[in-house]
C-alpha cells in the first residue's frame, strides 16, 4: 500500500498558486513583498536582439535562437549537450552566417 507520504503521492499532488504564495510569504515576507519593475521589450527592429536558450525536459537537449522583434525562430538544433561552450558558439556563428550579420544584442539563459 502506498502511504500519503510516499514519493509517488507527493508527485501526484497539485500545488495551488495560493499555497505557494502563502508558503513563500511565511519564509520571507519582506523579500516576497518586493515588486520588480519591468519594462516591456521594445525592439528597434529585426536583428536588434536575439534570445537563445536550451530546452531539456523532453528527453533530448534542444538549443534555439529567436529574433525578439520578429518573433521568429532563426534556428533550432538538437545536440548531445547544451552545456558545451564550443557547441553553443558554433551554433551562434552558424545563425550569424545564415542571417548575414549579427544582432546588436544577444542574450542566453545562464546555462548556455
Amino acid at each position: 500500500m502506498s502511504s500519503s507520504n510516499s514519493p509517488q503521492a507527493r508527485i501526484e499532488k497539485h500545488l495551488t498558486r495560493d499555497f505557494v504564495v502563502k508558503t513563500m510569504q511565511t519564509h520571507d515576507a519582506a523579500g516576497f513583498a518586493k515588486r520588480i519593475h519591468r519594462e516591456p521589450k521594445v525592439p528597434l527592429g529585426v536583428n536588434q536582439r536575439w534570445s537563445a536558450g536550451g530546452l531539456y525536459g523532453i528527453g533530448f537537449p534542444i538549443w534555439a535562437i529567436v529574433d525578439d522583434a520578429a518573433g521568429r525562430w532563426l534556428d533550432v538544433w538538437v545536440d548531445p549537450s547544451n552545456h558545451i561552450g564550443r557547441t553553443i558558439a558554433y551554433r551562434f556563428l552558424c545563425a550569424v552566417e545564415d542571417a548575414g550579420g549579427k544582432p546588436l544584442i544577444s542574450c542566453t539563459d545562464y546555462r548556455s
